[in-house]
């Protein structure tokens, strides 16, 4: 099944008591009167044509059906007649020389695992093109994947599907062997206080810092992807709050992926660069993975 979800993150971001954590801190509660939220599906069997056997299963997904997805998605989402005035709706924050980080989950970037589940670019050449309709310059958009491991990052046929419709976009990345192929470098803001995510409870002896791309951006569009996970005998499943775990310098000593007494995932979205940037989420579900993953 071919499935993409979209929703807008305004004033308060979820119901469910434990991401309160990631819009309030830790002991805050949101009141059902403070949500501003809504959730669309879209569904398009022609999106992706895979023969299930080659690698490269980025190379059988329909451009045009995939940005028709969006659209139909984005404009849905705001209640909108055309995908250019919901993008105007949802980037009505948007000022000149503003700067946008979108985030992909790229760490599974790795030329050694190239049969794992990552992203096709086709979802992202959706948001530059809903961006730029909107007067965004291309030079303002940075798509970027900052988990600061060798398997996360950037691989040539991602940034060289968008380039070649969008070839000023920008790419940012930690990994130093993508700046090879036209990603830029980007570190830690260690020297911004603001950057300093604080973890909560049993880890609070522990901290880590966001990545500059992201503190240095005005607006923050979070592109994640559905896929299993399988860690300590426990399926789980990677989203839209796990995805910044490719902005921060490292994960706590607490497994990044479990929700229970320590929500190191919220305390990361808790942060204003965070919550207070992000303009749209989009999860993506062109393909899947299972039986383990990543």
């Amino acid at each position: 099944m071919v499935l993409t979800a979209l929703w807008v993150y305004r004033d308060c971001r979820t119901r469910q008591e434990v991401f309160a954590q990631a819009v309030h801190g830790p002991l805050g509660v949101p009141k059902a009167s403070q949500f501003a939220h809504r959730v669309v599906r879209v569904h398009d069997r022609n999106a992706t044509f895979w023969d299930f056997d080659s690698e490269k299963y980025w190379d059988f997904v329909d451009d045009p059906e995939v940005f028709a997805m969006v659209g139909r998605g984005v404009m849905k989402l705001t209640g909108t007649s055309t995908p250019q005035r919901a993008w105007q709706y949802i980037m009505s924050t948007y000022q000149t020389g503003d700067q946008i980080a979108v985030k992909i989950n790229g760490n599974n970037f790795d030329y050694r695992c190239l049969a794992h589940l990552n992203p096709p670019p086709q979802v992202a050449k959706a948001v530059a093109r809903g961006l730029t309709r909107v007067g965004v310059p291309q030079n303002k958009i940075v798509f970027y994947e900052a988990g600061g491991r060798d398997d996360h990052g950037f691989l040539p046929y991602y940034i060289n599907a968008i380039r070649q419709d969008f070839p000023n976009v920008r790419f940012a990345s930690t990994r130093d062997s993508d700046q090879d192929f036209g990603a830029e470098g980007t570190d830690y803001a260690y020297d911004d206080p603001s950057a300093k995510v604080e973890y909560t409870g049993s880890l609070s002896s522990e901290w880590t810092y966001l990545a500059e791309v992201l503190v240095q951006s005005q607006h923050l569009i979070n592109v994640s992807l559905f896929r299993d996970h399988h860690w300590g005998g426990e399926d789980l499943v990677t989203g839209a709050l796990k995805n910044h775990y490719g902005s921060i310098q490292g994960r706590p000593s607490h497994d990044f992926q479990k929700v229970g007494d320590n929500n190191p995932i919220a305390d990361v979205n808790h942060n204003p660069h965070i919550k207070d940037k992000t303009r749209l989420f989009i999860t993506e579900g062109l393909f899947g993975t299972y039986h383990g993953g990543p």
